[in-house]
């Protein structure tokens, strides 16, 4: 049996300059790994998962780890898998890690996965000499072939040309469709850490699509997996059910996008929700849609079955904005969408981009405006990321490729861009001081709290209305052109 297969889903230290900033990688990226393990365990292939992140290890604790299983028994030209979330400044961290883990064992192959490593493979592998191959898309399958080749072979692996894998001097690559075969072929992912997440009182997520069948300039899921696939409602179930005998009762679909496409994809919804009573499931669950996605039918029974929690990506109030998005969506829409929500009990979590690199304070206002009237700034926490959220332009996404036109600046995914309008900079900047002010007078029982809909504090209500009426008057300075000049 080939061993010595080890994935890692590394530490991720927190950087306090960036602690506002919203997660780069969709939730859907945690499952990559427990993915992989069933897969090739299937497969016959012995491998390990070390969750540095859920095991709260710091990079030093989790280099001793690694110390351990590459220099002892796992000495045999090893696979070290690595899921690589793009962590800002605090990237390097781990680079230094892997090059560490290199040193002390030059035979071990290091493979990178994931969204960052997808799109940013080339610099990655020009500028790291640690680094031996990068999977591009979907991980599981290439990996597979690569765990195989390298298990497989007698001293240094003679690496075959596996599709979806890029190499130093040999890039392999294939569109999307030519090696990924449907979801629902792929073992459920491993849940051997289930106790662990359980006793840390985590959410459980599980994958019942990949991918989206938007366009949005702003975001890359489409580019990395290539359009939407879905799970057979029943393959989805069975998932579920066997998750449930195990004493979850709380689920997050951790889907980009939940919905597929149109009327099929919202009857494929309903047919899974109509699974779940008919075989009398008990639970609760969450998900994460497009605005256009809702409608009264397929909603309706999804909260008969358990839906509680919804995050809503509308982005923007300001149609223009929308449609630079390539949203496909209105703010009408997006009204419609917030009512139909709360009509069921639902309080809305949004995805919402404040400021982007077109944002006039014309376009300011009228976000403003939507969130008041829609009743969205319900807590702190809430109101100064909704009020201060400016939109990053990573590598994949198309907006990427249409702002850094002479490559990223300091960083190799994230491109640097200044505000067309002068006056939105200043702006921009006196908002973010304003919201990092409040954010750092909440506790995080506080965060917690205002994460709840309707949370009854009046301490915290009182600091939400403060935040309210001071981004307001602010705003009104620099609308009557006074603003700028008031800023130190």
């Amino acid at each position: 049996m080939p061993s010595g297969t080890l994935l890692l889903e590394p530490p991720r230290p927190p950087d306090p300059a960036r602690f506002q900033e919203v997660v780069n990688a969709p939730l859907s990226a945690c499952l990559f790994s427990p993915y992989i393990v069933s897969l090739l365990r299937s497969k016959g292939i012995g491998v390990e998962l070390l969750d540095a992140h859920l095991l709260g290890l710091s990079v030093q604790d989790t280099l001793k780890e690694l110390e351990r299983k590459f220099v002892g028994a796992y000495d045999n030209t090893p696979l070290l898998g690595v899921h690589l979330v793009y962590l800002w400044e605090k990237t390097e961290e781990v680079f230094d890690l892997l090059s560490k883990i290199k040193s002390l064992n030059p035979r071990v192959h290091i493979n990178l996965y994931g969204y960052y490593p997808t799109f940013a493979f080339r610099e990655i592998l020009s500028r790291y000499p640690f680094i031996d191959s990068v999977t591009l898309g979907e991980p599981e399958y290439p990996f597979l072939e690569l765990a195989q080749a390298i298990g497989d072979s007698k001293g240094a692996p003679e690496l075959p040309n596996i599709k979806g894998l890029a190499f130093r001097n040999v890039e392999f690559h294939t569109p999307h469709s030519e090696f990924h075969t449907p979801p629902d072929d792929l073992p459920f992912p491993d849940r051997s850490l289930l106790p662990l997440y359980q006793e840390k009182g985590l959410t459980t997520y599980i994958l019942g699509s990949r991918g989206c069948y938007g366009r949005c300039t702003f975001c890359y899921v489409s580019p990395f997996y290539g359009g939407w696939r879905g799970r057979s409602p029943q393959n989805i179930f069975e998932e579920l059910k066997d998750l449930y005998e195990n004493g979850v009762r709380y689920f997050y679909f951790a889907d980009a996008n939940f919905f597929g496409p149109g009327r099929a994809g919202r009857e494929r919804a309903k047919e899974l929700a109509d699974i779940i009573l008919r075989e009398g499931l008990n639970i609760r669950f969450g998900m994460e849609c497009r605005a256009n996605d809702l409608e009264e039918d397929s909603l309706s029974r999804l909260v008969e079955a358990g839906l509680r929690e919804v995050f809503l990506g509308i982005e923007s109030a300001c149609d223009p904005t929308l449609k630079r998005f390539r949203k496909d969506t209105s703010q009408e829409v997006n009204r419609r969408a917030v009512g139909l929500l709360r009509h069921f009990g639902i309080e809305p979590n949004l995805g919402f981009i404040m400021f982007e690199p077109h944002t006039s304070l014309k376009d300011i206002r009228t976000n403003f405006e939507f969130l008041k009237d829609t009743r969205l700034l319900r807590s702190p926490a809430i109101t100064a990321h909704l009020l201060s959220h400016k939109q990053t332009l990573f590598m994949g996404t198309a907006d990427y490729h249409r702002f850094s036109k002479d490559g990223p600046s300091g960083h190799l995914y994230e491109a640097h861009y200044d505000f067309e309008d002068p006056g939105v900079k200043s702006f921009y900047e006196a908002a973010s001081r304003l919201c990092n002010e409040v954010l750092s007078l909440l506790t995080s029982g506080d965060s917690q709290a205002c994460c709840t809909p309707l949370h009854e504090d009046d301490r915290l209500l009182e600091l939400n209305k403060s935040l309210v009426n001071t981004y307001e008057e602010i705003l009104c300075q620099y609308e009557n052109g006074v603003g700028h000049r008031r800023q130190p």
